[in-house]
């Protein structure tokens, strides 16, 4: 099997990231040729990076270089994952509880759904007088307050000397360039008056485009757009702050 047979190997929707390294372990065995500083690249763009996050923050940070290193991160948080979904089910099962047995196995993501449908269940199929009690319409406990949630980590983008719109009409036709994963949101939850051209169609402008930032900072790092940086550190914040407007 050829190299470029890698490049099918990408991170279906809701898919756990212990499933996807496992597909992509299996692809690697049949591959006649192995090119591993190329194979690591494309597991790691192949990524769903709405759902990688934070494991996506680490391979940058810790930069690696090698599949074992890569494999080696995304184990502990698979074992993250495993260890919080197996608390849940232990919290929120106890004993005599039915359907634990039957709950999802892929993630923190399936879990949350599969409470979320169970709660909607049972509201369902109980009595109103049964869930409300009698003389409590008015007067029920909401229970306590939601805790607010903590703000996402904002990446350190490499600093640019062109906004990425210029970059991307200046890269489209260069060997190194390649097209983004479609998009996962579905077309009709989509702003229609934000049309951009990295994805060629609407929902958000190129300069807020998460894919096609990881797209740059993984060609910088391969020596490829080393024409695009600012020189100058002290304008990181400057650029920052233009493309929050």
């Amino acid at each position: 099997m050829h190299m470029c047979h890698l490049e099918t190997i990408r991170q279906h929707d809701n898919e756990s990231l212990s499933v996807y390294m496992r597909r992509f372990k299996e692809a690697i065995n049949k591959v006649s040729s192995l090119d591993e500083r190329e194979a690591l690249s494309i597991f790691r763009r192949n990524l769903d990076p709405e759902h990688n996050e934070r494991y996506i923050v680490e391979l940058i940070n810790k930069e690696t270089q090698s599949l074992a290193a890569t494999y080696s991160i995304a184990a502990r948080f698979i074992k993250e994952i495993d260890v919080l979904q197996e608390m849940r089910m232990t919290q929120n099962g106890g004993s005599g509880s039915k359907n634990v047995d039957d709950r999802p196995k892929g993630g923190y993501l399936q879990d949350k759904k599969f409470k979320q449908n169970q709660q909607s269940q049972e509201r369902q199929t109980t009595p109103v007088f049964q869930r409300l009690g009698p003389k409590q319409e008015s007067n029920s406990d909401p229970g306590p307050a939601e805790q607010p949630r903590e703000p996402k980590h904002e990446m350190d983008w490499t600093p640019l000397n062109m906004t990425r719109e210029e970059i991307l009409k200046e890269v489209k036709d260069k060997p190194f360039y390649y097209p983004p994963k479609p998009m996962q949101t579905p077309t009709e939850r989509r702003p229609y008056n934000r049309q951009y051209d990295y994805h060629e169609t609407h929902g958000h402008k190129t300069e807020n485009c998460l894919s096609f930032k990881y797209f740059i900072d993984d060609q910088v790092k391969k020596g490829n757009m080393n024409k695009y940086l600012v020189r100058d550190n002290n304008n990181r914040g400057k650029r920052r702050r233009e493309e929050r407007m």
